[in-house]
Parts: structure tokens; sequence; C-alpha cells
């Protein structure tokens, strides 16, 4: 199948004092054709990613920015409709 994706929205908020970071994306997705069995999909899809997290700190005690999160949560939801 061939599939196109979007990102809509992207919010991304981070806090100095504790380093907890917040991330929420909407994205659209649709569906056209493909291969085989599938080359009459078509579908369209609206998904919600929610995330947060907890960044190091640098040695001068800043929020560490090019390192792994020390603690990561992330959800994703997703509505769509396909016909083939």
């Amino acid at each position: 199948m061939h599939l196109l994706s979007r990102n809509k929205f992207v919010s991304m908020s981070s806090d100095p004092k504790t380093c907890a970071l917040r991330v929420r994306a909407r994205s659209t997705s649709r569906v056209r054709g493909g291969n085989g069995r599938f080359r009459q999909a078509s579908g369209a899809s609206k998904g919600t990613l929610r995330g947060r997290g907890v960044a190091p700190r640098n040695p001068d005690g800043t929020c560490a920015q090019d390192q792994a999160l020390l603690l990561e949560v992330d959800s994703f939801s997703e509505r769509r409709t396909l016909a083939r």
C-alpha cells in the first residue's frame, strides 16, 4: 500500500528546573493504491501522539539535549478507515 503521512501539529515543552519534557503531535495519513491485492486500497487516518520524559543533566546543571532520556513514556492513538 502507498501511505502518505503528515504531521499537522507538534507541541513541545520543557521545565528547566526538573528537566521534564512534554510532547504532543497530531498527524493524518492517506492510503492510495498499492501492489497486487491492494492496488485498489484507499483510506484515511488521524492520530495523536503524547509523550513525557525526563532528560539527564549536564555537569553545569542544565538539561542535556544531546543524550538519551532517563525516563520516557509515550502513547499513540489512531482512528482509521481502510477499503480495498
